[in-house]
């Protein structure tokens, strides 16, 4: 695990967007900058830096559409994306 972080470290400091799926709690809170909770094959809740915790995941994926909804950004840029499963 310590080796994908630190590959996944290098690619998002060398300004490439990381895709990373994991249900590893701490994983997503210790290196996130966004977070995308899905429920049931859906978006329901989008957390930012600093909004991203342990209490916030875990109340998105128990609350499901009751969650706070998704802001969506309009000037998002397509980037190489790497993916690593926890």
């Amino acid at each position: 695990k310590a080796e994908i972080q630190s590959l996944i470290d290098e690619l998002a400091t060398g300004g490439l967007g990381v895709l990373m799926i994991s249900s590893e709690i701490e994983e997503l809170t210790e290196g996130a900058d966004r977070v995308v909770v899905l429920r049931d094959g859906r978006s329901v809740a989008g957390l930012n830096r600093s909004e991203i915790t342990q209490d916030a995941i875990m109340g998105a994926m128990a609350h499901g559409a009751e969650a706070p909804p998704i802001e969506r950004e309009t000037d998002a840029v397509a980037a190489p994306v790497a993916t690593g499963e926890g």
